[in-house]
């Protein structure tokens, strides 16, 4: 395709990328979070002679942290931008004589348009979602994830309505680019061999991983108490059950 801009003639390239025939070397499930992406992963090397009878004591996931810090990054890009348009309204008086008198929209500024494009709000938020694809893609792998919904950013509010009840709070969700995200990690699934699993949200992060229990919430957002008297992360609990639901073991205990 040839594209025109500003007296200046651009070629773009589309090419068919022919992906790895190599076997999954690994598992992996991973949940999208506000500042972090939960993975669990299991080596399907290392576990090759239990497969058949997939007993559990021989299966150690490994269970980590990405940091992405979205919800950080908006906060942060929101207090600059409130900050600039503070100054911008004291430097823009009212427009007008009278009764016709009114505020001028400063947001609608080119000073203002100007300052946001440097700002770079959108290519970091870019950068750390092809991290995370990278991340999950190193090698070829069957990668579990929930299935997001239509909209996921209103289902996380609507599910955690008490606690997400104030409005910065709301904005750093609404931020958090769960699909992106995932469309990311879909395109370079393709490249390594890798293939994309959606599971059910049902139940992920309240169920213990271990004795299958119904957890109950001691206060703390992050923590779980399991009934039979362990504390289990959120995160990781909810990824640990992704990795269940993939397991005939997995579906006869989630019945």
């Amino acid at each position: 395709m040839l594209k025109r801009r500003r007296n200046k003639w651009y070629a773009v390239f589309i090419f068919d990328v022919v992906s790895k025939s190599e076997p999954p070397a690994e598992v992996v499930a991973f949940d999208v979070n506000e500042n972090s992406v939960a993975v669990a992963g299991v080596s399907l090397l290392a576990t090759v002679d239990r497969v058949a009878s997939w007993n559990r004591q021989y299966i150690n996931p490994a269970v980590y942290l990405i940091r992405t810090d979205f919800g950080r990054l908006a906060k942060r890009y929101e207090a600059v931008r409130n900050a600039k348009l503070e100054e911008l309204k004291r430097k823009y008086p009212c427009a007008g004589r009278g009764e016709e008198e009114r505020r001028q929209n400063v947001a609608d500024t080119r000073e203002f348009r100007k300052f946001t494009r440097r700002l770079r709000e959108r290519r970091r938020k870019e950068g750390r979602v092809r991290q995370v694809a990278r991340e999950m893609t190193k090698s070829p792998a069957l990668i579990i994830t929930e299935e997001l919904g239509k909209n996921p950013q209103e289902e996380m509010i609507g599910l955690e309505e008490k606690r997400v009840e104030k409005r910065e709070l709301r904005h750093r969700v609404k931020q958090t680019p769960f699909r992106k995200l995932m469309r990311a990690v879909e395109d370079k699934a393709r490249e390594t061999g890798s293939v994309v699993v959606y599971v059910s949200p049902y139940r992920n992060s309240k169920v213990c991983p271990i004795h299958f229990a119904l957890l109950k919430n001691g206060g703390v957002w992050h923590v779980l108490h399991c009934p039979h008297g362990h504390a289990v992360d959120r995160d990781a609990t909810a990824v640990l059950n992704m990795l269940w639901k993939t397991t005939p073991t997995g579906w006869v205990k989630t019945v």
